[in-house]
């Protein structure tokens, strides 16, 4: 199998994998024995430990009695770009060959969960075994700013095929259906529910959440629980119901419980699950959560389960750009509302005014306090509007500005990723007391005299990951932030200070 994912494909092809990275592949399940005539589905996917990468390169080689229907089918990632998908024989066995690559250059691709690169199938008619293995010069996944391979390659994995056991008197009993996973990305209008790996068990029978071909999935959501799902999988009628509410203190949806149906047989889960920015549990990094329901009758396993109950179905920025899930993240929170029905104006350009607002009601939102409205000394800001003037008297007043001059704030000059950096430093120092450390960064464009002022806040914030630069080296900090930049930020601030 080969998988290739990368911006410098050169680069990766000359470093070697490194034993013990970080990153891992998974094939799930592992090695494991298969009754003949099972259907089986493998999952490819990799964990690349919150690392930001540029991409996956992997290699790996199948080799034994391969059922005629073995086939590979890749999955659709948000924020990487598939260019090739082969699956080709060779004089010892088969190789299948993938790559991705990264959408946006300008923007490392970022994951904290598992990552599904894709599913192979095969429904073994006689007995056998297949090999899958890895080239460990070949497969990587490269780091992002040193194109350090990362990937921990993992062992041989073997699949056999056997026979069932020729039953004797008494007869055995049958033995109980094997959890084929599959990942689910369930999206509608104002919601989208996705999980890595997920199956529902009725005791008899299993359900991976895939749709049978032609049918839909219908999702319905509004601002009130619950998100209910429906969809028909094997010509049966399944439902998946999650009563949630959301908590505006914590910011946090808390799920009540999650109730399945396969045709009229109903179960309801219960569990503490609890989120943060939208998403709905993540459960810890190669975990795989099963949960019973009440009468024992029926089992829910998944992992990685996300859960956006109600998206803000906006015009202008589509699911797959990169800031989609960050912008969907900020509007409930009210730091940074759409700009009109359905419209956030993802590129419009941020100015001071703008900033003194998102900063302030960001301040509010994570003290849960109100930030002191204190007299300035700017002179410039009287023809702006109330809203905007007790705003840059509360940001005055917890020290995140000086002003550009002793009287002057100028409202209406835009702000620089420079000095987002900056104001973002300061309002770390207004809610924690003090700055953030700072770090060594890869930033070559942060060294020219008109700008040192800026290279210890941008070192600042890096640290805590707030920004990771436009590009491996570059930072950018004469470009004018933008709104979904300014969301990414602001997400990624929130995130960093409640840690």
């Amino acid at each position: 199998m080969v998988i290739i994912a990368t911006q410098k494909p050169q680069e990766l092809r000359q470093k070697a994998a490194v034993p013990g990275g970080p990153a891992a592949l998974i094939l799930s399940p592992s090695s494991k024995d298969f009754p003949v005539g099972s259907p089986i589905s493998l999952t490819l996917s990799a964990n690349i430990a919150d690392k930001i990468v540029d991409g996956f390169q992997i290699f790996a080689n199948f080799s034994g009695n391969f059922p005629v229907d073995l086939s590979f089918k890749p999955a659709s990632i948000s924020g990487l770009m598939l260019i090739k998908n082969t699956f080709e024989s060779t004089d010892s066995g088969k190789i299948l060959k993938l790559a991705f690559v990264t959408e946006d250059p300008s923007q490392p691709y970022s994951n904290t969960s598992f990552i599904t690169l894709g599913h192979i199938s095969m429904l073994p008619k006689e007995p056998g075994a297949i090999a899958i293995s890895y080239n460990t010069t070949l497969t990587k996944i490269a780091q992002n700013q040193t194109a350090q391979d990362i990937v921990d390659i993992p062992q041989e994995q073997t699949y056999t095929f056997s026979s069932p056991p020729t039953p004797t008197a008494p007869p055995a009993p049958t033995p109980a259906p094997i959890p084929i996973f599959g990942s689910i990305d369930w999206y509608a209008g104002h919601a989208w529910l996705k999980s890595e790996q997920f199956n529902i068990g009725f005791g008899d029978k299993y359900f991976i959440g895939k749709p049978d071909s032609n049918t839909p999935v219908g999702i319905k959501t509004g601002n009130e629980s619950p998100l209910e799902i429906s969809w028909t999988e094997n010509n049966e009628s399944m439902k998946m119901v999650v009563d949630y509410h959301f908590d505006k203190e914590q910011f946090t949806n808390i799920v009540d419980k999650i109730t399945v149906s396969r045709g009229s047989k109903t179960y309801t889960f219960s569990a503490n699950w609890t989120t943060k920015g939208g998403y709905a549990y993540s459960s810890p990094i190669g975990e795989v959560n099963t949960i019973s329901s009440s009468d024992l009758k029926t089992v829910m396993s998944y992992k990685n389960l996300y859960w956006h109950p109600g998206i803000y179905h906006l015009q202008d920025i589509d699911r797959a750009q990169w800031s989609w899930k960050h912008v969907q993240k900020i509007i409930p929170t009210s730091i940074m509302p759409p700009v009109a029905d359905w419209l956030f104006g993802p590129t419009t350009q941020i100015s001071r005014a703008d900033m003194a607002l998102f900063l302030s009601r960001a301040y509010e939102f994570i003290t849960k306090q109100t930030a002191p409205v204190v007299d300035t000394p700017f002179t410039d800001i009287g023809n702006v509007s109330e809203e905007v003037q007790t705003a840059i008297k509360k940001i005055y007043g917890i020290k995140v500005t000086a002003g550009t001059s002793a009287t002057t704030y100028s409202p209406n000059g835009l702000v620089s990723r420079a000095q987002m950096a900056t104001f973002l430093s300061s309002l770390y120092k207004a809610i924690k007391g003090d700055f953030a450390p700072e770090v060594p960064t890869p930033f070559t464009d942060i060294d020219n005299e008109d700008i040192k002022w800026a290279k210890i806040p941008i070192g600042r914030i890096y640290g805590l990951k707030i920004t990771a630069g436009i590009s491996a080296t570059k930072f950018g900090p004469y470009l004018i932030t933008t709104r979904q930049e300014m969301a990414t930020f602001i997400m990624s601030f929130i995130e960093a200070v409640n840690k």
